[in-house]
Order: structure tokens, then sequence, then C-alpha cells
């Protein structure tokens, strides 16, 4: 069973989760647009409930898949709202939804296999308001670094590499069609983050920052699972196919900054 989704949720001011050894005290309202999610990969859904969440938007490609999430009996499951979509959602898909229903809404889209940790505590809403967009890269837990030779994006020590997790923003007014259309692939596709950054640029002026060492979004599973054909655009990364990468730098990275 696979569910590529978008979700809604809402954190609530001074809202705290009842487990005592996680306590979170949030001032801002979020919603989340959660890429893809699966029976083995819900990581991010079953981490949403210590921010409150108001709602959870699926977009499903089976007609089974509302059934199966429901199965799985999650924290405040009453919060979903399902959507068929008939096939694996693309990043123009959630942000039409975001263009269309959370204009004037805090909104981070996410990999499924990502959770939202600390720092968002320190999101200033006057920043987003200014047309900013932040490409978060993800951190490890210490598990998968230890177990998975896994590799810390935005540890310590880490330097930039290009990778980026989430996406968080705030949209005033809906997003125009060329742009919309320019991120017609899907979120596993090599290279993608660097086409949204460009193309974010290029059609509406964002500034795009990537704090990942304030707002930290964590990597929560091993698998080194890829189908490198499926993730590549007539053999070749999208930013190369597209001729991105031919472009000024810093006209499609995002390095490590402040808020």
């Amino acid at each position: 069973m696979t569910c590529w989704v978008t979700g809604g949720v809402e954190i609530r001011n001074h809202s705290r989760h009842s487990n005592p050894w996680c306590e979170w005290v949030l001032f801002l309202k979020l919603y989340m647009l959660i890429q893809r999610t699966s029976a083995r990969d819900l990581c991010t859904l079953t981490f949403l409930d210590f921010f409150q969440v108001e709602k959870i938007h699926i977009f499903c490609e089976s007609d089974t898949d509302r059934d199966d999430i429901k199965a799985l009996n999650l924290p405040e499951d009453w919060k979903f709202n399902f959507h068929f979509l008939g096939r694996r959602m693309r990043y123009k898909d959630a942000f039409q939804y975001a263009s269309n229903n959370l204009l004037r809404r805090n909104v981070m889209i996410m990999n499924a296999d990502c959770y939202v940790d600390k720092g968002f505590e320190r999101l200033d809403e006057s920043i987003l308001n200014r047309k900013t967009m932040y490409a978060l890269t993800r951190h490890e837990t210490s598990e998968n670094v230890r177990l998975c030779k896994a590799k810390d994006f935005c540890g310590p020590t880490a330097g930039y590499r290009g990778s980026h997790d989430a996406f968080l923003f705030r949209l005033l007014v809906p997003l125009p069609s060329q742009l919309l259309d320019s991120i017609d692939y899907r979120p596993n596709i090599r290279g993608i983050e660097q086409v949204l950054i460009f193309y974010f640029k290029k059609y509406v002026q964002f500034d795009i920052k990537n704090p990942c060492k304030i707002l930290y979004i964590v990597h929560h599973h091993c698998s080194k699972e890829r189908n490198i054909a499926e993730r590549s655009i007539q053999g070749q990364r999208v930013d190369r196919y597209l001729h991105i990468k031919k472009e000024k730098r810093r006209l499609y990275l995002s390095p490590f900054s402040g808020l």
C-alpha cells in the first residue's frame, strides 16, 4: 500500500504534548504537507500529535489507502481528511493544494520519512510574510548514524551538500501557473530540490534560506533502497535535464543560514 499525502497541521498557542519527556511550547500555526506514506513509513504521522494536529489532508494513490491507514489506529486519526489522487503525488499537486487552500498559513512540505523536532518555537511569521521559504536539510538520529552508517547532513561538522527534505513557507497570494507547471515532478526525482529553489526565485522572487541548525527535521529510517531509473529523467538528474546546473550556483542552492 502506498499513499501520497498532504496534511494540514495546526500548532495551538502554548500547547504541550502529554508525554513528560517531550513538552512543547509553540506559538505559531503550522500546516504540514507530507509527500508520501506507506504501511512501513509513517513516522511523520505518528509524531504529528506532538503538535496538536488540526487536520491532515491525505492524497491517496489507491482506493484502499483510507482503510489501510485507519486500521493503524494512529492517535487522533479523526483529523484525517482523505482525497483520492489515483497516482503518486508530484510537487505541483502539493503546492497547488497550498495555493488553493492554505493562503496565509504557515505550510511545510516534508518527506514522510522525516519528523519535526526542535526549534520551531523560533519561527517568525513576519519573516515568512516577506516571501521567505526555508528549504531545510535533515538531521539523522544517533541510531541511524551508529547502526546504518547514515550521514548527518546538518550535523555539527557537516558541510552543505545540496540536500533538502522540507520546504516551509507562507503564501499570501496564489502561485502562478508558470511556477506550478515547472515543478510537476515527483519528490523522489534526483535534483528536484534545486529545481524548486530555482523556480521559486525565478517566478515569485522568494528568498530561500536553510536554517536547519535552528529548525530541526529528523530522518527516521535506514533504508538505502533506491531505484535510479525511477529517480531520473531520461537518465539524468532533473536539474541537469532542465539545464539549471548551468546557471549561477546561488540561483539553485541554499546553504546553511540563519532565520
